[in-house]
């Protein structure tokens, strides 16, 4: 079916645009926009698109090489000087070191301080009111008594409250710490070790039978298990006048050089040099049971009293008894009878 043509239009079947006239591109003379073409219009939008475009790009160049030196270089560390002095917290004496959790012994302060503030009133209003003769003398000293034990209790509350600052006893140095903060601290718990600045010295235990023979400045050896093989000098510095009546001894406190190598908690095994010989007369201790030592002579046993000198972990000294040519049993066992015959081996035959 045929379509009406418009007289202004081509009838043809072409898409090809007709050029427009001079007068159509150029501009109003009346300020009217004249119509325009697809083309310009997309011209002109690309045109305007292309300075917006520049600008973002350049504000995007400093963005992105702000992110690239950051994820670039390298972390930032916050560095000090090493410095010289002694180790742990230096700390004086009456220093706070530690306190507690207190806050109701705080409550129970503030309660008793408030009592006291209360009672010290209500004691001055009486006072005065007795003094010009207006309230009886019992109210007035039932409100003293009343005033005395609030500050009493007062007291009493601040005492309790002190007893939770861990405050240093003397001026010194704290070498080890064994709470945290918010950690449970159980009773006679010890939290802070301080070192005192004083020389150190050994606490020995001497058995009370020994004890009369300790005296001050007297030699003692020396050794620890942390430093095998060898052997330290230190000297009888003071005896305490009272022993221990369950353990039965008596402590000893011995001196040391200031270049000694041992530290503080260690244990170590110490031999108080009472005297020295050169050609002491030693037996096994084992051999000695109360005094006495069973010698063999002729193949039999009999028993000898001896006097006993200094005595060691292995060995004792005999003073008197015996002799060094005489032979006694090592380890003797209790069924052992005066004059029983015996089959005597020495010691170095023995494996």
């Amino acid at each position: 079916m045929a379509r009406n043509l418009s007289p202004i239009e081509p009838q043809t079947g072409s898409t090809k645009r007709r050029p427009q006239p001079a007068y159509a591109r150029q501009p109003s003379p009346i300020g009217v926009p004249l119509p325009v073409g697809s083309r310009d219009t997309a011209e002109r939008r690309r045109t305007r698109r292309r300075p917006v475009l520049w600008v973002g790009l350049l504000a995007l160049l400093p963005i992105g090489a702000g992110v690239i030196y950051w994820l670039a270089a390298p972390p930032s560390v916050t560095v000090v000087h090493p410095r010289r002095g002694p180790e742990g917290q230096t700390v004086a004496k009456g220093q706070v070191l530690a306190r507690l959790e207190d806050d109701d012994l705080r409550r129970a302060v503030e309660v008793t301080e408030a009592e006291e503030r209360y009672t010290k009133a209500a004691h001055d209003r009486l006072a005065a009111l007795v003094e010009r003769q207006v309230a009886a003398k019992s109210a007035y000293d039932r409100a003293k008594a009343d005033w005395e034990k609030a500050r009493a209790a007062a007291a009493r509350a601040a005492a309790e409250a002190g007893y939770l600052q861990l405050v240093a006893p003397a001026d010194g140095t704290v070498i080890r710490r064994d709470g945290e903060i918010g950690q449970m601290i159980g009773a006679n718990q010890t939290v802070f070790w301080l070192y005192s600045n004083a020389p150190l010295r050994i606490s020995a235990e001497v058995d009370e039978e020994d004890i009369a023979q300790v005296r001050p400045g007297q030699q003692v050896l020396i050794r620890s298990d942390a430093l095998p093989g060898q052997t330290f000098h230190g000297q009888v510095r003071a005896v305490t006048p009272k022993g221990d009546p369950v353990a039965r001894s008596y402590r000893v406190r011995v001196s040391l050089p200031a270049d000694t190598p041992l530290m503080i908690g260690m244990t170590t095994e110490n031999n108080i040099i009472l005297r020295q010989s050169d050609h002491a007369l030693l037996a096994p201790a084992g051999s000695v049971q109360q005094d006495t030592v069973w010698r063999v002579e002729d193949g039999r046993l009999s028993p000898q009293k001896i006097k006993i000198g200094a005595k060691g972990a292995t060995e004792v000294e005999i003073l008197e008894g015996v002799s060094d040519g005489d032979w006694i049993v090592a380890a003797p066992s209790p069924s052992l009878r005066a004059g029983q015959q015996v089959h005597a081996v020495p010691a170095t035959e023995r494996r």
